[in-house]
């Protein structure tokens, strides 16, 4: 601890993934707090000029690790953030292709030699946009719970936050919008795990603001209908980026928060698949098996993704006996799981949710 430097602000990262993965959110919260000090000390936050290309990077790409981590581990423990929420000053990552071509060698002499820093911002950069929603809804969400919200009031703010996630796929530029060509091309560039796992993120933070909406005994308006099929729609599309994550080659996603993003797809299939009036219950099926391949296959390297599944089960299960259809309803305890926008494995008086990734790619 008293040797702060890069290599150990990096080690907390790793502790703080490995304590996750082992069902131990408290330390995780620690190691992150423990790396967002170090790299304030060092001032990681702003670039310094006497470093080469490489080494600025790999400073900037650190802390905004650190950024994203503090946002999932502080939701995770109901803990305030250590880092300020959108720090515009602190350059974005740049283009991973780029940067993984950076001569690893180049000295501190040859900086003025260097090309400037590319304008192009890299996946990653688009993750951290992306985990700027997360804070409003799980607000909301947890608003959604206390007694006297207005039906308006909601609303008014699920459009306003399904909004700016449009906003930012629409921002999006064109070889990195989700299309089966640029899938392709990151492929090439062995860059298909994170390409995929920007777009799961975004279909994931649709899940996490309309899963309520699945909920029949709410009052049903022409607008409820849509963000419940809408909600729908997104979880079929993570079932089916997972799908393509381990059949396009240099595309596999095998991060924690696949399997978390792959439950809560699962959870919003069998609500469909239970009481639905579709024609399609065997691409719902199907896609439920898929994400059970994808959920047991990641256990292996992440045990604590075997929370969520059991959780899913316990709900699920009274829904899935012969006289299952009593209830309409999206069971409470899965809307407070789901509510907390919680993607960081937890268990507090029995309640599990998931989490992303804490590692920049």
């Amino acid at each position: 601890m008293e040797n702060i430097c890069l290599e150990n602000i990096q080690t907390c990262v790793l502790l703080a993934n490995l304590s996750s993965s082992s069902k131990n959110p408290e330390s995780e919260a620690l190691f992150v707090t423990l790396g967002i000090r170090m790299a304030e000390i060092l001032g990681l936050d702003q670039p310094d000029p006497e470093d080469s290309e490489v080494l600025r990077e790999t400073k900037c790409r650190v802390w905004w690790t650190l950024f994203m981590a503090d946002r999932w581990s502080s939701v995770g423990r109901n803990l305030r953030r250590a880092m300020p929420d959108f720090n515009q000053e602190t350059p974005l990552p740049m283009d991973e292709d780029y940067f993984h071509h950076l001569d690893i060698d180049q000295g501190t002499d040859s900086v003025e030699a260097s090309p400037p820093r590319p304008r192009t911002l890299g996946l990653w950069a688009y993750n951290i946009m992306l985990a700027k929603q997360l804070g409003p809804i799980r607000d909301l969400n947890k608003q959604w719970n206390q007694e006297g919200i207005s039906e308006d009031y909601v609303m008014q703010r699920v459009a306003h936050l399904a909004k700016d996630l449009q906003l930012w796929e629409a921002s999006l530029p064109e070889e990195k919008k989700a299309t089966d060509e640029n899938l392709q091309a990151h492929s090439a560039k062995k860059l298909g795990g994170p390409f995929l796992a920007i777009h799961t993120g975004y279909h994931q933070h649709f899940v996490l603001l309309l899963f309520r909406f699945l909920d029949l005994n709410r009052a049903q308006t022409p607008k409820t209908i849509e963000y419940a099929e809408l909600c729908k729609y997104h979880a079929r599309s993570i079932s089916q980026l997972v799908k393509l994550s381990r059949q396009v080659p240099n595309c596999a996603m095998v991060f924690g928060g696949v399997g978390y993003m792959t439950v809560a797809s699962s959870a919003v299939l069998l609500h469909t698949l239970i009481f639905g009036q579709q024609d399609d219950t065997a691409d719902i099926r199907a896609k439920l098996e898929s994400n059970y391949e994808t959920i047991y296959a990641l256990q292996k390297c992440w045990p604590s993704i075997q929370n969520s599944v059991s959780r899913q089960i316990c709900v699920s299960g009274p829904f899935l006996t012969s006289a299952g259809k009593t209830s309409r309803a999206v069971p409470k305890d899965l809307c407070e799981a789901r509510g907390n926008a919680n993607l960081q494995v937890r268990q507090v008086d029995g309640e599990v949710f998931g989490r992303t990734p804490l590692a920049a790619g």
